[in-house]
């Protein structure tokens, strides 16, 4: 399968991509705090912001992206002419996720969802300390006849525990594991993964605790990517496999190279999968037909 190339630019330390309506859309933060769009061919970005304290970037469905700033404030791009839409300056945020809705985490494990349109407006919805990583997802396929796609959200606790928002601030958290070795979890659409210090991953199949279905238990495994139906893993290796369905064995190789230190998808497409190098290389896999 063959790789397009994106960029080569060493300043590059992150990507993300946004599945867009059509093709996806995929950006880039440099260690500068620029942020660049792909507006192709390759080595053809353009610039949408260039501030020094930018150290996150997240792309959601819906064209949506954000980024946040080291002293903790969140801005949504919006096009020109402003282009940047202050949301948010809590000097406790540490984190951001996105996924039709946008949330924050705080340093001290609280999580808030907003609610706009002012900054001021986000709900909180959950203030456990434990709280070190927060997920989100939205499913297109599930959307009923005149309403709207659901919404979830996952949180992993310093311990291990993984829990499902239900939909009522504090009190609302369903318990789905409590393994000590989860170091992971990511969320696609109505599917859920977590992964463990051992390189084992698991897929939710609907039990909590003991509804987890293990798809491999490979030790060089250090971070998984999931969009759509697609799963990827990455080795310590640099070597990159996707899920094709069969447990343990059901891995295909998509490619090796050493160098490879991050992944991003947006699901089925044209491109469906994108790597970032150590050298600030950016790759696409080019494939016009999703599993």
């Amino acid at each position: 399968m063959p790789w397009e190339f994106l960029d080569g630019n060493p300043k590059t330390v992150d990507i993300a991509v946004n599945p867009g309506p059509g093709n996806p859309i995929i950006f880039q933060r440099h260690d500068s705090g620029a942020i660049f769009q792909f507006v192709g061919p390759p080595q053809n970005w353009k610039p949408l912001d260039g501030n020094p304290r930018t150290v996150q970037i997240v792309a959601a469905g819906g064209n949506q992206l954000y980024q946040r700033h080291n002293n903790g404030a969140i801005f949504q791009f919006v096009g020109p002419p402003t282009n940047w839409k202050f949301l948010d300056g809590n000097p406790k945020t540490v984190d951001i996720a996105a996924a039709g809705r946008l949330y924050q985490r705080h340093d001290n494990g609280s999580i808030f969802e907003f609610v706009g349109p002012r900054p001021q407006d986000w709900k909180l919805l959950d203030n456990n300390p434990r709280t070190v990583q927060i997920t989100a997802a939205m499913h297109e396929g599930l959307v009923p006849p005149g309403g709207t796609a659901p919404h979830f959200l996952y949180q992993r606790h310093n311990t291990g525990a993984i829990f499902q928002f239900t939909g009522t601030p504090i009190s609302g958290w369903k318990l789905l594991d409590n393994n000590s070795r989860t170091v992971q979890i990511v969320a696609a659409g109505a599917n859920l993964y977590q992964r463990h210090n051992t390189g084992a991953i698991f897929q939710f199949t609907g039990t909590p605790i003991s509804g987890w279905k293990l798809l491999d238990n490979n030790s060089r495994t250090v971070d998984i990517v999931a969009a759509g139906a697609n799963l990827f893993q990455r080795h310590n290796t640099g070597a990159i496999f996707q899920f094709t369905g069969t447990p343990i064995s059901g891995w295909q190789l998509l490619d090796n190279d050493a160098s490879t230190v991050e992944l991003a998808s947006p699901g089925g497409g044209f491109h469906r999968l994108f790597q970032r190098r150590n050298n600030g290389a950016v790759l696409g896999l080019r494939d016009p037909s999703p599993i």
